[in-house]
């Protein structure tokens, strides 16, 4: 190839002396040289450094070049022309990777572009994740911080060895402590625990546990007043797994405590009282039948005769024995009463001089009266019995003498009952009974009114269980304050009822009636009670049939239905109470009169409701006199004509008693 490029030279010189021919056909020739020897690009590269022109430029540039050596370039020689075939496919090639290089470069701007816009997207939504993240935590704080504030419950956060790094305002205050600050440097131990070990046993639970819920402690204000919170804990562990506080929640249930407490006692009392009542019934049979026999015993002996002292004192016992089955039915609230709309003011006015001679001139009584006091319902003298023995139990308690108020007074309960009390919203009457005595021990008071406990040498220990039952069968409540040294005072709450108070007084019980001659049925399981009424009955002239339990009564009844003048019926006996058995007896004869006795606690309003209106009805509680019994019984035949004598039947033989 250096022939003809020598050549080639001195044609270009000897024709264009002034031109730059060598420097043309120099580059020419190299040019060539390289792209033969596969040296093109970097060939390019150089002369593109040098003359700063394009491979386009430079095709150009050899082609003249050509044409001015050889006339054209088809005239030059053919290894010329392959070589310029070359060089030409080499531009072409270098064009496309050229292209290509251009077109990677743009792709890869256009993609870098887009990974930047992509990576600024994320940068601003990763800022606003941020933004929103660091709202969201200040809003939670905020929350947080609200309700750590506003909450009723205590919350607590305290380190692991107990020592309260945080409380909230509820925590303060139920703790009664002046301020937070004063809160987390007091020691708790010593003060809010009534038991300072059990602040070691909580701590070690909720650490052993990891939670501990409705753990109950016992706990105290900083001014002795007890508490009782529901504890519910949690340990607050670290990255490392260690144990480095303690948060919680404390729920006050004092309230609730003194609920169940009371509850526990009503139950208890309860069931003592269904056993005083079953006890209490079967002694109201025998000593219906005691008294009974001693009053006919009476009629039959001389006045001054050497028995009647001996059935005095039967007497006596008799009635000693009847009023202590009141008072087992009074605590057991299974005592019958006779309620009316009463204002309290006049009881207590009634029985006041009563009152002064039991308490004696030691002690002062005082009494003072609301003159706007509303009405109950209630026995009078269950409620003068309530006085009675409270007046006695104050009395009891000031040995040396001392000072006792008698209060009545209007209360409106809102929901918030007194201590020790359950009222529903409402209006009460409240008696309030206070003494200046030794006052009762705090450990004691949740038994005083249990029956047969006391404190005293001698008594029976019913008589402020007789107070709770009546209060209580009354729908009222009793509260009692008292310490040591400080005397006592008792309130009675008793839901006003609308009415003015009923003055009309209580009918007597009427002694040497006189019988009649009516045809009676008398049925009663307790043999001992139906022979003495039969007897009673018989020698009060009224003719008599007597069966031992509701069905025979019933037979006896169907025999001969239009005889039977008054049905004289226990209530609870078995195969058919009396109350059923009078219910059929008047559907069958709507006139019969009927007399139901009972030692149970059934009212006499609720009994005879039963068996319709204005009906010739009436009810007499066990144990009563014979004379009581022949008032009843004349009450309800008067209306009627008198019949002609009438043979009875022959008793059936007697039965066992059945209760």
């Amino acid at each position: 190839m250096m022939p003809e490029t020598d050549r080639l030279c001195r044609f270009h010189w000897a024709h264009h002396p002034s031109a730059d021919c060598y420097s043309n056909l120099w580059l020419t020739s190299v040019f060539l040289m390289s792209v033969a020897s596969l040296e093109l690009r970097t060939g390019i590269s150089s002369l593109g450094s040098r003359h700063t022109r394009t491979s386009s430029d430079l095709h150009k540039l050899l082609a003249r070049q050509l044409r001015q050596a050889f006339g054209s370039v088809e005239a030059a020689p053919e290894t010329i022309r392959g070589l310029l075939g070359l060089v030409d496919d080499a531009y072409r090639r270098d064009d496309l990777d050229r292209l290509a290089l251009e077109s990677s470069l743009q792709q890869a701007s256009k993609e870098l572009l887009e990974t930047n816009r992509d990576l600024r997207r994320e940068r601003r939504a990763l800022e606003h994740r941020v933004e929103d993240r660091t709202r969201a935590l200040r809003i939670s704080e905020q929350k947080y911080r609200s309700l750590f504030e506003a909450s009723l419950d205590v919350i607590f956060i305290a380190s692991s060895d107990s020592q309260l790094l945080d409380i909230n305002p509820a925590g303060v205050e139920l703790f009664g402590f002046a301020s937070r600050q004063a809160m987390l440097e007091a020691d708790l131990g010593a003060t809010i625990y009534r038991h300072p070990a059990d602040r070691t046993r909580f701590q070690q639970q909720v650490i052993k546990q990891g939670v501990v819920k409705n753990y109950e402690l016992d706990l105290q204000t900083v001014t002795g007043e007890r508490l009782y919170v529901l504890a519910t804990a949690t340990a607050m562990r670290g990255q490392d797994g260690e144990i480095f506080g303690i948060r919680g929640i404390l729920r006050d249930v004092t309230e609730q405590h003194a609920l169940k407490d009371q509850l526990h006692q009503s139950q208890k009392m309860e069931a003592i009282g269904r056993l005083a009542g079953g006890v209490a019934h079967d002694f109201n049979n025998l000593l219906t039948a005691v008294i009974g026999y001693a009053d006919l015993l009476a009629t039959q002996l001389e006045h001054n005769g050497e028995r009647q002292p001996y059935l005095e004192q039967i007497q006596i016992a008799a009635d000693r024995g009847a009023n202590l089955v009141r008072q087992l039915l009074a605590f057991s609230r299974q005592q019958v009463l006779s309620p009316r709309v009463i204002n309290l003011n006049h009881v207590v006015s009634d029985i006041e001089k009563l009152l002064g001679r039991v308490i004696g001139e030691d002690i002062q009584l005082e009494t003072n009266f609301d003159a706007s006091l509303g009405s109950v319902l209630a026995d009078p003298s269950h409620i003068e019995q309530v006085i009675l023995n409270l007046v006695v139990n104050s009395r009891d308690a000031m040995p040396k003498g001392g000072h006792l108020f008698l209060r009545t007074r209007n209360f409106k309960s809102t929901g918030t009952s007194p201590p020790g009390t359950s009222l529903e919203p409402g209006e009460y009457v409240v008696l309030e009974i206070e003494d200046t005595g030794v006052g009762i021990d705090e450990a004691l008071i949740d038994q005083i009114f249990e029956p047969f406990f006391t404190t005293k040498r001698s008594g029976t220990g019913l008589g402020l269980a007789t107070v709770y039952g009546v209060v209580q069968q009354s729908e009222g409540q009793i509260q009692v304050v008292s310490s040591l040294g400080q005397g006592t005072i008792f309130t009675v709450y008793l839901p006003v009822v609308s009415g003015q108070p009923d003055t009309t007084s209580r009918p007597q019980d009427a002694s040497g009636l006189p019988g009649g001659s009516e045809l009676i049925l008398l049925v009663e399981d307790e043999a001992t009670v139906r022979n003495l009424l039969r007897d009673f009955l018989t020698v009060k002239g009224y003719q008599v049939l007597s069966a031992h339990d509701g069905q025979h009564g019933w037979d006896l009844f169907q025999q001969q239905p239009e005889r039977i003048d008054l049905l004289l019926t226990d209530v609870v006996m078995p195969k058919m109470g009396g109350l059923e058995l009078a219910e059929k007896m008047r559907q069958r004869r709507p006139d019969l009169g009927v007399l139901l006795v009972s030692g149970y606690s059934e009212k006499q309003a609720s009994l005879i409701d039963r068996l319709g209106p204005n009906t010739n009805a009436e009810f007499l509680p066990k144990p009563f006199t014979l004379d009581a019994l022949a008032r009843k019984v004349q009450e309800i035949l008067a209306p009627r004509a008198v019949l002609g004598p009438t043979e009875p039947e022959a008793e059936a033989d007697p039965m066992p008693s059945k209760g």
